[in-house]
């Protein structure tokens, strides 16, 4: 037998050449070149042993020298046979040229294939192989506002990706990044958009023009979902009242029967409940009051001299020992009281005024005559000035001795038996 091999050469030694039953993807020939050849070899190889076993029928032998002269006329008869278009026996070796014309089946190529372990397997193995390892060393790391940005990163390891999402190097559109540690730089991968829109589903509206404020419903009928407008009677679980008693209960928000009082409510600067403006309080409210004495000298009056209490025994009304001035509160009510004693020739009178025009107050006008009780006026002495007032604005007030009966007489307000008292009601 030859064992698949055409042997060739001198007398002188010989060659052989293999044709494998294996394909090298490194041989420039094609993977159907190699199997044409493989045809072709089987069929020499036939030829070739069926004459070994003539010649081996024979009881006579052979030396080595004409053997060999058999074998090269065994090549020489094959120059007959190939049509150097196909294959070509190119020194002593059969080449393939072209394989026009040569089909392969599905079951030939399987069969070849079956039990390949190198070339084309490992070819597709490593490509296999490429891909996981490219894939297993990736690492999304996030996305970036500017490819100036991108290249500010310093945690990037081979295989990073990063999308940047306003790419100034290019076009301005969103590009996908891959760091190489081989190159040491980001490689680009490439740019790519989305879209907002329904892109061929059937089921689904083709677009959002002419939707605004509408809703996604499904419409069992067709199989499908749609923009609609939300009708009441649609609601579930809605409220029991119609739309109408809605709308008025709306509208009718801020009115109510009592308005008027609720109007009279409000906070202050203070946070605290008001009632007027008065400050409310749910304990008993301390009412402002006064008590003032003339201590120490008498006081020496005449007509347009204010009276002059110098000593604030208690109270919570701002009072001036100084000036007789006191202050009294918009809105609240007071019961005012003035008990002096005179040493008077004749009589003078008394009236509470404003401190800042000297006239009395138009809320509560108000007056009092002190006469000598020895004299010859006929006159019972009213020795009490007293008198409810409430004042229209915050502001002080004064005790004026506005009259006398002469501008020679004597007028004096003795100390110790002069007051005035003043009380919140």
């Amino acid at each position: 037998m030859f064992n698949n091999k055409i042997i060739g050469g001198s007398s002188g030694g010989g060659g052989s050449t293999p044709l494998s039953n294996s394909i090298d993807s490194t041989d420039t020939n094609t993977a159907a070149t190699s199997y044409a050849a493989k045809l072709l070899n089987d069929k020499i190889t036939n030829g070739l042993d069926g004459k070994a076993d003539v010649v081996h029928t024979h009881t006579e032998f052979y030396s080595k020298e004409e053997v060999d002269t058999r074998i090269i006329n065994v090549s020489n008869d094959l120059s007959d046979k190939v049509d150097n278009v196909t294959i070509a026996l190119v020194s002593n070796e059969l080449k393939v040229k072209s394989v026009d014309g040569l089909t392969i089946g599905v079951a030939d190529v399987n069969n070849w294939l079956s039990g390949t372990t190198s070339n084309i397997q490992n070819q597709i193995n490593a490509v296999n192989d490429t891909l996981v390892s490219l894939t297993s060393g990736m690492k999304y790391l996030g996305k970036v506002e500017r490819y100036a940005d991108l290249t500010s990163i310093t945690t990037a390891t081979n295989g990073s990706l990063v999308v940047v999402l306003a790419d100034e190097s290019r076009t301005g559109g969103r590009s996908l990044y891959v760091y190489s540690e081989q190159l040491g730089i980001w490689d680009f991968i490439g740019e790519f958009t989305f879209s907002d829109e329904f892109i061929e589903l059937k089921d689904t509206p083709s677009s959002y023009s002419g939707q605004n404020g509408k809703i996604i419903k499904v419409d069992e009928v067709n199989n499908k979902v749609v923009f609609s407008d939300m009708d009441w009677s649609e609601i579930k679980n809605k409220p029991t009242s119609t739309i109408t008693s809605i709308d008025n209960a709306v509208a009718n928000s801020h009115e109510h029967a009592n308005k008027q009082s609720l109007d009279k409510l409000g906070v202050n600067a203070n946070n605290q409940l008001t009632i007027n403006g008065v400050v409310y309080s749910n304990s008993p409210v301390q009412k402002e009051y006064l008590y003032c004495r003339r201590i120490t000298t008498n006081q020496t009056v005449s007509a347009n001299t204010n009276l002059i209490f110098n000593s604030k025994v208690n109270g919570t009304i701002p009072y001036n020992t100084s000036t007789g001035r006191f202050t009294l509160t918009q809105g609240k009510v007071y019961h005012i009281t003035v008990t002096p004693l005179f040493d008077t020739t004749d009589w003078l009178a008394l009236r509470v005024v404003d401190a800042n025009t000297n006239t009395y107050p138009p809320e509560a006008d108000n007056y009092a005559i002190f006469t000598n009780v020895n004299g010859t006026w006929h006159e019972t002495p009213q020795g009490i000035l007293s008198f409810i007032i409430v004042p229209n604005s915050t502001r002080e007030f004064v005790v004026r001795c506005t009259n006398t009966g002469s501008s020679s007489g004597k007028y004096e307000m003795r100390f110790s038996n002069s007051a005035i008292t003043i009380n919140e009601i």
